[in-house]
């Protein structure tokens, strides 16, 4: 049950269209929507369908992320638990853990989309998608091939944050994750001379 935040974050897959428009474009179009925070908090429902399972396994709490990738992901409910991501480090519960790619990659996505530098999901990952007047939605296919093993897509939908992650899994499992009370410190503009 402790894992029970690395299992449920394991792979984020979206679901592969064609798109509307070219990949380096939409994801300019995405990046200038995205409000350009420094440290970004709050509160996320994350619900398992497992293949094997009758329910879903749901688990809530809150995040919060600084603009280096630093990730604090804390489970409150069902089991407390407490997974941070320092540099390439993943700790859970204090405790340093062989991290397959989960914290790794959970912090590389919140921390493109907070600085608006979306260069790493395109290096990671074939995209496509839409932008909606209010929304917009990202659909990335994993060009890692052990990634694929385990990921089929990865759906991100958002307005000024990200708001919403998809992941579908090659075994017919999938994991959604709600972000809800989201908010950031705005990063501080600089002029030239300082």
């Amino acid at each position: 049950m402790i894992r029970l935040a690395t299992v449920c974050l394991l792979p984020l897959v979206l679901l592969a269209s064609a798109p509307l428009r070219g990949a380096e474009e939409l994801l300019q179009a995405v990046a200038a929507r995205l409000e350009l925070s420094e440290h970004i908090a709050g509160r996320f429902e994350q619900t398992r369908d497992v293949s094997f399972l009758t329910r879903p396994l749901v688990a809530t709490g809150s995040f919060d992320i600084d603009a280096a990738g630093g990730l604090t992901w804390l489970v409150e409910s069902p089991v407390r638990s407490l997974m941070e991501v320092r540099g390439d480090e993943v700790f859970l519960d204090n405790q340093a853990v062989d991290d397959p790619g989960t914290g790794l990659f959970m912090a590389m996505i919140l921390a493109a989309f907070m600085q608006r530098d979306l260069a790493p999901v395109a290096a990671q990952f074939e995209i496509a998608g839409e932008l909606r007047p209010d929304d917009w939605q990202l659909e990335l296919t994993p060009r890692n091939l052990l990634w694929r093993r385990a990921i089929a897509t990865v759906t991100l939908r958002g307005d000024a944050y990200l708001r919403e992650v998809t992941i579908s899994e090659t075994d017919d499992s999938a994991t959604h994750i709600a972000f809800s009370e989201v908010g950031g410190r705005p990063q501080v503009e600089r002029d030239d001379d300082s």
